[in-house]
């Protein structure tokens, strides 16, 4: 999983001019389409919690409590690769600009918990792999359709 800064991705986005000029119309629109779907797919899987709900359980997507991470995956051309990237954009969050990450994998990150800051171990919550093994099943139907 990749989690860059909106800045960085924003300059690839499929409706700028420099990708429209590198890629052909078919190309960019199937790329478009597939980041576009596991984009949805990801994004699908983040329900919002309702106050005082407890978090999901350990293997099921994030719950959201504020909307945060559900609004900032985004998709772009990546004109190294000749590919698109899709993801989590990194938080400025004083626990760590990994959180996406530490969601989608597990690991650890600092919290506020009682006036303190104490390092905490959270269970993976995929939401980004199960959005991409949902496109590798539909990519052949992506590309047929145009």
């Amino acid at each position: 999983m990749i989690a860059i800064r909106q800045s960085a991705m924003k300059a690839n986005f499929f409706d700028r001019t420099a990708v429209i000029k590198q890629l052909d119309q078919k190309l960019r629109k199937v790329l478009g389409y597939y980041g576009g779907y596991i984009r949805k797919s990801a994004r699908n899987s983040i329900k919002r919690a309702k106050p005082g709900e407890p978090p999901s359980s350990p293997g099921d997507p994030p719950k959201s409590r504020t909307g945060l991470l559900k609004d900032r995956i985004y998709y772009a051309y990546d004109m190294g690769a000749r590919s698109v990237v899709i993801g989590p954009e990194k938080l400025n969050a004083k626990s760590g600009p990994d959180i996406p990450r530490t969601l989608e994998e597990g690991g650890t990150m600092r919290v506020r918990k009682g006036g303190r800051w104490v390092t905490v171990t959270i269970a993976a919550r995929p939401y980004m792999g199960p959005a991409a093994k949902a496109g590798e099943k539909k990519r052949d139907e992506i590309w047929g359709s145009v």
